[in-house]
């Protein structure tokens, strides 16, 4: 029974996040949730949804999803990945502590109203919100509707209906909610018009709103673990919230750094602190920047404020809770590893997860939280000193460093490029490296990885900055913990979503990058010490995983054009022999034809 009821109570949760999100309309949440209904004994029993029991006599998949929708793939890959061997989780209290760190630069961190309704191209006449509502019908409609509701209970449309003129009249004046999502101007209705765009969009606001799902999955599994926790607080649902906040504050930690902070403009701090408003507990790391003492160089600082953090009357700005003085700029080399690095000293924990500002997380993938952590192998670690004699053949096998994830490319929908995209993804970022990881061969490429920050920070850092030479700075980190004895491990059971930017343009750069990356690190001396060093099994397995996979293709191009050359080389030989194979014959004919005998001659003889 109770492990019904646990079921029953993270199920509901994961139902009423995606009917938050918009993905689902009341309809199909009341066919999915587990519903409390009178015993036969007079007790309170848990009824399971038709989902599961098949019991209204259809079994078609549209009576519970939207068909095709991304609720029916979030759960289709949920319920697969339960049917994989998880590592045993912890209980909530003993589970180790994390941080996820999210570097920023100048990323769009909320849509404004005037992106998402002005049109595009004199030309084409389409707006942001008109495209993101052809791509997200269902969640469209889905919106609109929530928001009338809203608009009914705040009093902006009270208006009863029951003539057919009325009708009529009441269409048209639902049509401003069906074209912008809001039918007066007020800031409330238009800041849920622009939080839905956004949540669909390639924005900040949808990676911080998906990573702080990390907090609600840790106050839910604290929560059902411990029903005695809800006993003890009966009654009294703050003191219950204030004890959830509690633990979620010791296992999970969220910073963003935020480079440019201090040099926003006035649109960019206001979307700053909407997020610090709304998230609380998000922390972000920047620069800031102190005029030094005359003639000498400005003096530079790494700060880090929250949600919690009061504001400064002087500056209009928010009181650091911490200023560490640097020794110069840290921006030394690409930016965005520069950009880790100085936001590193304030991760707190065992754990780092390190993500773009381009992607996002679900509430029941942030459940398996706990199993992700226990790919590191140290819930039961040996007492033996590593040391000692009597203690090595405990330590055989090399700790692991980094927990490479999947990645969804949740812009597989734009269109072929889109396609393609994914495909590309599902091939490099999750078969390939399923098969590499397995032959101990797999590198640190892909942001959702996880890694064993005490290893990685005492042995080169997460991210290596040098210009000119670490355009791909998570390749190094792999390599650093390849080389200095970590494993690194994938996983595929759990997944992130990742945008990817699908213009001709962008794609063409994300290729150049990758090359280029390729091309710096083969001049590296990462490289010489794996390429000298590895046996020749593990070096033929890094060859052709990752610097020969570039060569390869270097040679194929050549290849295919040496062909062509050749081909066309040999095809115009050909027609120059058989233009002159014709023209001889032609002039033999002509040769032959003089000395033949006349008509008459010829029927006389």
């Amino acid at each position: 029974m109770f492990l019904q009821v646990l079921v029953s109570q993270l199920w509901n949760a994961i139902i009423i996040s995606m009917y938050r999100e918009h993905l689902l309309s009341i309809d199909h949440v009341q066919r999915l949730l587990y519903h409390q209904v009178d015993g036969p004994n007079g007790t309170r029993t848990l009824r399971a949804p038709p989902f599961f029991t098949h019991n209204d006599g259809n079994n078609s998949k549209s009576n519970f999803f939207p068909v095709g929708g991304e609720a029916e793939r979030r759960i289709s890959f949920f319920a697969s990945s339960l049917t994989t061997a998880l590592p045993e989780s912890l209980p909530v209290d003993a589970m180790p502590t994390f941080t996820v760190l999210v570097p920023h630069y100048s990323e769009k961190i909320l849509l404004s109203l005037r992106e998402i309704i002005r049109e595009e191209d004199q030309n084409t006449r389409l707006t942001q919100l008109e495209y993101l509502k052809q791509l997200h019908p269902v969640e469209w409609d889905n919106f609109v509707k929530d928001t009338k509701i809203l608009a009914e209970e705040s009093g902006f449309d009270n208006t009863p209906t029951t003539t057919a003129t009325e009708k009529i009249s009441r269409k048209a004046d639902d049509l401003p909610f069906y074209c912008i999502g809001f039918k007066t101007a007020s800031p409330e209705f238009t800041l849920r018009t622009r939080i839905w765009a956004s949540l669909r969009a390639q924005t900040l606001y949808r990676t911080v709103s998906g990573m702080m799902n990390y907090s609600k999955a840790i106050k839910l599994l604290y929560r059902v673990e411990n029903p005695q926790i809800v006993q003890k607080f009966a009654g009294n649902t703050d003191r219950l919230e204030r004890e959830l906040e509690r633990m979620s504050r010791r296992k999970f930690k969220f910073v963003v750094s935020m480079q440019r902070y201090s040099k926003f403009n006035k649109e960019e701090q206001e979307n700053a602190e909407f997020l610090l408003r709304a998230y609380p507990d998000l922390q972000i790391a920047y620069l800031d920047e102190e005029p030094g003492a005359k003639g000498s160089d400005p003096r530079l600082f790494s700060t880090l404020i929250d949600g919690h953090s009061e504001f400064d009357e002087r500056t209009g700005r928010r009181k650091p809770k911490f200023r560490i003085e640097l020794p110069g700029n840290p921006i030394l080399g690409d930016g965005k590893s520069d950009n880790q690095n100085h936001a590193i000293v304030f991760y707190r924990g065992e754990y780092l997860q390190l993500i773009d500002a381009n992607q996002d997380n679900y509430l029941e993938e942030c459940l398996k939280i706990r199993n992700i952590l226990g790919e590191f192998e140290e819930y039961n670690m040996s007492g033996q000193s590593p040391y000692a004699q009597w203690g090595h053949k405990e330590f055989a096998r090399s700790p692991v460093a980094i927990v490479g994830t999947r990645e969804y490319i949740f812009s597989e929908n734009i269109g072929v490029l889109g396609d393609i995209a994914a495909g590309k993804e599902q091939t490099f970022g999750t078969m390939t490296a399923r098969a590499l990881a397995w032959i101990g061969g797999k590198l640190h490429y892909g942001h959702p990885d996880f890694l064993n920050a005490i290893f990685m920070s005492t042995r080169g850092g997460v991210s290596k900055a040098q210009k000119g030479l670490h355009l791909n700075e998570d390749i190094f980190a792999g390599m650093n913990a390849f080389g200095r004895g970590g494993r690194i491990k994938h996983s595929d059971y759990y997944q992130c979503g990742k945008g990817r930017d699908l213009g001709f343009g962008t794609v063409l750069n994300f290729q150049t990058k990758i090359g280029t990356g390729m091309g710096e690190q083969l001049l590296s001396r990462e490289y010489y010490y794996l390429g000298t060093q590895l046996p020749v099994d593990r070096f033929l397995t890094f060859y052709y995983g990752h610097p020969g996979f570039q060569v390869n293709n270097i040679l194929i191009i050549y290849s295919i054009q040496i062909f062509l050359v050749t081909r066309e080389s040999s095809f115009l030989l050909l027609v120059s022999e058989t233009d002159a194979a014709r023209s001889s014959v032609c002039w033999n004919s002509s040769q032959a034809a003089r000395h033949l005998p006349s008509g008459s001659e010829w029927q006389r003889s």
